[in-house]
């Protein structure tokens, strides 16, 4: 659900013509993402097995450290392609994970 409100936020930023709109829906994405970044460390030990903890743990800051090499990379080049770009790219792909999550987990949409 999360994800999925973040990626419609990220979509909205895109019909932003003012600055007060985008403060709001940045507002709005900072909340989100404050949400995910304090529920995911407690999920993430919950699910995984005890013995693989450490890393699960590992894996996941790997993750997190190499998108955040590469995301400012292609966030810029998609910028200078299209103002647009980075948030449609980021909304898509917070969407695409949203599916992955509600099928693995089995809810119906």
């Amino acid at each position: 659900m999360g994800m999925g409100s973040l990626a419609g936020l990220m979509f909205a930023l895109t019909f932003c013509d003012n600055i007060a709109h985008v403060i709001l829906v940045l507002s709005l994405s900072s909340i989100a993402v404050t949400a995910y970044t304090i529920a995911t460390p407690p999920l993430l030990a919950y699910l995984s097995p005890q013995k693989a903890t450490g890393t699960t743990f590992g894996f996941y800051r790997f993750l997190e450290r190499l998108t955040s090499m590469f995301g400012p990379l292609i966030g810029g080049f998609l910028w200078k392609m299209n103002i647009n770009a980075p948030f449609y790219l980021e909304a898509s792909l917070l969407s695409i994970g949203a599916l992955i999550i509600v099928y693995a987990i089995g809810l119906e949409v």
